[in-house]
């Protein structure tokens, strides 16, 4: 499963980078991109 949640999340992030800026900004402002964040520290993707 941790595999898993590590594909889904690079993926998640090159779809991001693909966003127009202020859709990426929306994301970054919403209380969604804290946990994306510590998702990805805790797995060890940053």
């Amino acid at each position: 499963m941790r595999e898993q949640l590590k594909a889904v999340l690079v993926y998640m992030d090159q779809f991001l980078d693909a966003l127009p800026d202020d859709k990426i900004g929306e994301f970054a402002e919403s209380k969604h991109f804290d946990v994306y964040k510590k998702l990805f520290n805790e797995l060890g993707l940053d």
